[in-house]
This record gives C-alpha cells, sequence and structure tokens, in this order.
C-alpha cells in the first residue's frame, strides 16, 4: 500500500497564461469541482 493519498489518481500538468498546476483525475462522468470556500463571494461573481 502506497503512502500517498493520491496515488489512485491520474496526474497531469495543465499550463495557462505562464502558470502549471497539477491536475487529478479519477473514474468516468461528469466533471466535479472542488473550490474552497472565498470569503465575500455572490452569485453575481459566480454568474449563478
Amino acid at each position: 500500500m502506497s503512502d500517498d493519498a493520491l496515488a489512485d489518481f491520474a496526474r497531469e500538468r495543465f499550463t495557462h497564461e505562464g502558470r502549471t498546476h497539477d491536475v487529478l483525475r479519477s473514474g468516468t462522468g461528469p466533471a466535479v469541482i472542488v473550490m474552497a470556500e472565498i470569503p465575500g463571494i455572490t452569485r453575481v461573481v459566480t454568474g449563478a
């Protein structure tokens, strides 16, 4: 068993406007995006 809690995920690199981030993928189906709580965010900001 691996000590890496993310070992089951496929890891890819994504670069946009000079910034690179890791993208972790697992499973199939529609995407689920997890966003940390942002104080003061409103429906106008999110476009919802």
